[in-house]
């Protein structure tokens, strides 16, 4: 079985190549990305002197290229990651999130169905293509419809909807998960965890958009990855899954335990010189500013009912406690670990 990853260079795509270079079921993977701000090669380094990997920086509309590495390298499985991803920038400028999640997820598609349409696809979508849940709705199930409201997510929709069509008309092998919010190392800091943990470190004001009561189920990127294992290798095609740990938290609730998780390590950051940050306040809790938000239309809440996963696959979740909890603060406490050690991995980034 031989392996394509696209956005492999990514936050999530490169934790699913790292995962996939250290385990014996593919003979090779093949890691596409375009290398675009949010893509960085050393998030992928530790794979580079695997025999059994290539590297191809390209992007998926350069069709030729995608054509020749299907046939060239046999590949029989995709994990489709590469997708632009942030709301903020999706308002800024709508076009390249079209151009990664439509175009490329049509090139893709279309693609395979020329070269074999027996090639097993996975698409990674987000819950966030369902819009949003109310304090006290159902959380968001696979019959829910769509209803996307950032450009982000209706690039997201637009994607799923190909892959579904894709199955139903040309009988591609094709499998979707809808993921909830994803944290953990390599995750550039534009996001809203890094974004705290990096703000702490340097002892710069933590900015929350409004008071900060919007409510997400945070999954570790270690989990969701195991989850997409499971789904593109035992799923039927056709198969669609949310993906989530029920561990539901606002914003504001996420940063005051990221600000008091380095409270209480920072003795220990400080008394080593090699971290070099001197600017770590004794309450990082006092750096938390909130700020107007500039997202129209901002929604409220996200959470998927995950039970057909648990059901069906069985995730042994690496943050899991018994009964479906999640371990929440030892995840957060590695992730800050890794951004204390990596600083020369996100400081050019913030």
């Amino acid at each position: 079985m031989n392996l394509l990853i696209t956005g492999a260079a990514g936050f999530v795509g490169s934790c699913f190549a790292r995962r996939a270079a250290i385990n014996n079921v593919y003979d090779k993977i093949v890691l596409l990305d375009k290398m675009g701000y949010a893509s960085d090669i050393r998030n992928v380094q530790d794979t580079i002197d695997n025999k059994r990997i290539i590297i191809c920086p390209i992007s998926l509309n350069q069709e030729e290229i995608l054509r020749g590495l299907l046939k060239t390298h046999e590949i029989t499985h995709i994990a489709h990651f590469a997708a632009s991803s942030h709301v903020d920038n999706s308002i800024k400028d709508p076009w390249p999130f079209i151009e990664d999640s439509v175009i490329g997820t049509y090139n893709l598609l279309e693609t395979v169905r020329k070269v074999d349409p027996k090639i097993r696809i996975h698409i990674v979508s987000t819950d966030e293509v369902f819009g949003a849940l109310g304090e006290h709705d159902r959380d968001f199930w696979n019959t829910n419809l769509f209803k996307p409201s950032s450009p982000y997510a209706a690039s997201k929709a637009a994607a799923d909807c190909l892959a579904m069509a894709w199955h139903k008309t040309f009988d591609l092998q094709i499998t979707r998960s809808h993921c909830t919010n994803n944290f953990g190392p390599y995750q550039h800091p534009e996001k809203l965890i890094p974004k705290a943990i990096t703000c702490c470190l340097l002892g710069k004001p933590i900015p929350i958009y409004s008071i900060g009561a919007q409510s997400r189920d945070w999954i570790h990127v270690e989990d969701h990855c195991l989850a997409v294992e499971l789904i593109l290798m035992k799923s039927n095609p056709g198969s669609a899954y949310m993906v989530g740990c029920t561990n539901e938290w606002t914003n504001t609730q996420v940063v005051e335990l990221i600000c008091n998780t380095i409270n209480k390590i920072s003795e220990e950051i400080s008394v080593n010189s090699y971290f070099n940050y001197p600017n770590i306040p004794k309450d990082c809790c006092g750096l938390i500013t909130f700020i107007k938000d500039p997202r129209p239309g901002h929604d409220l809440r996200y959470a998927v009912d995950w039970q057909d996963l648990r059901n069906d696959l069985q995730p042994k979740y690496k943050y899991s406690k018994p009964f479906h909890l999640y371990d929440f603060e030892k995840a957060m406490l590695d992730t800050v670990w890794w951004y204390v050690q990596n600083k020369e991995w996100w400081i050019e980034k913030v």
